[in-house]
């Protein structure tokens, strides 16, 4: 299993404490890519633009931006499980 799809399932059981450094990893392991500006950074999925998130640039980042990020990747993975299925 490799980090980010360690790190998601430890989102999954809390969703405090997390860094902005983590949800780097979490949406670049899961094929991400990021646009920085000056107070977020935008994530957003090249196959799927229809999938993003704005996430601020703190060290500590809130809950909700977990999850969130929680909730993407769980679309991710339910659109491409649709896909794999056709």
């Amino acid at each position: 299993m490799d980090e980010g799809q360690k790190l998601f399932e430890r989102m999954l059981n809390t969703r405090h404490g997390w860094k902005e450094r983590d949800l780097e990893i979490l949406y670049s392991s899961f094929g991400f890519a990021a646009k920085e500006s000056t107070r977020h950074r935008k994530y957003w999925h090249p196959q799927r633009p229809e999938l993003y998130a704005f996430v601020p640039r703190h060290r500590s980042v809130k809950a909700v931006y977990v999850a969130s990020a929680i909730k993407l990747i769980l679309r991710l993975k339910e659109i491409q499980q649709n896909e794999s299925k056709k």
